[in-house]
């Protein structure tokens, strides 16, 4: 077996990396009526990367092999939609509304093969083609996907008394059918208090009493399926093959919830030259 030699493989090794990106974003928005704005936007990003990479066959660890080569291609690609109506309006110069409804969607894909060889018969070159033995090959697909509904109002009476609700529907491919879902909701309310009469002087700018209590969902587990069993195959050289299990699933997994509660002040005095929360 041949020993390490880094001045060798410097040397002689060879490895090429190769990337093709694309990233691009288009919104349109129209006003149909007063108050109202639609808005679309759409984002995509893909990405095709190429690696191949020759242990040379002359010196150094890949030399007992005879030379090595190994190639692998792999594709991202990644979509995002949203689409908004905003509708803000007055009643009686005092009651101010602004309510909001929308969609949003994500859908990600991954491929990828990968394959690698021993014993070349042309020391120069790396591809897959040129090796003669201990030949393995790999591929696989993730995908992942999001969709999501969501409702916002925004009140406040005369610019002193604020009020927000929200709430969002969300459903994440990494859980079952069953678990699939998720509804999370958001509060807040607020009093401008420099906004009252009684509270009418020069050295308080703004001060704001408020309080808010929302949760918000998370997915990121690590795992496109942690809802299934997960199985990586075995065999040699088509005498038998085997199922192993890697993954044992969960199929009552599902949204992580976290929930959030403030109550504080915001103020700014003499001026804006003090200002905090």
């Amino acid at each position: 077996m041949s020993i390490a030699n880094p001045l060798g493989d410097l040397t002689y090794n060879h490895t090429e990396y190769n990337k093709d990106s694309f990233s691009g974003s288009a919104s349109a928005e129209i006003n149909p009526i007063k108050g109202l704005t639609i808005t679309a936007r759409y984002g995509i990003n893909i990405d095709n990367v190429r690696y191949n990479d020759l242990g040379n066959s002359y010196i150094g660890q890949s030399a007992s092999y005879e030379g090595t080569a190994q190639q692998i291609a792999y594709r991202n690609y990644g979509l995002d939609q949203q689409y908004i109506a905003d509708y803000d309006f007055t009643i009686a110069d005092v009651n101010n509304f602004d309510i909001t409804a929308g969609y949003d969607g994500y859908q990600y894909k991954y491929d990828r093969i990968s394959g690698y060889g021993t014993h070349l018969y042309n020391p120069e070159s790396y591809f897959l083609s040129n090796a003669t033995s201990d030949f393995s090959i790999s591929g696989y697909q993730d995908t992942y996907s999001t969709k999501g509904y969501f409702g916002r109002i925004n009140y406040n009476y005369d610019s002193k008394y604020l009020f927000n609700a929200s709430v969002r529907r969300d459903a994440s491919s990494r859980f079952s059918e069953d678990n699939r879902w998720g509804t999370f909701f958001a509060l807040s309310a607020g009093w401008l208090i420099s906004n009252e009469d009684f509270l009418s002087t020069d050295w308080i700018d703004m001060l704001k009493l408020k309080g808010s209590f929302g949760e918000q969902g998370n997915d990121d587990i690590g795992n496109y399926y942690a809802y299934t069993d997960q199985y990586t195959m075995t065999g040699a050289d088509g005498i038998y093959s085997d199922a192993v299990l890697s993954y044992k699933g969960n199929p009552d997994i599902t949204w992580e919830t976290s929930v959030t509660y403030n109550v504080g002040f915001d103020f700014a005095f003499l001026r804006n030259h003090i200002t905090g929360s």
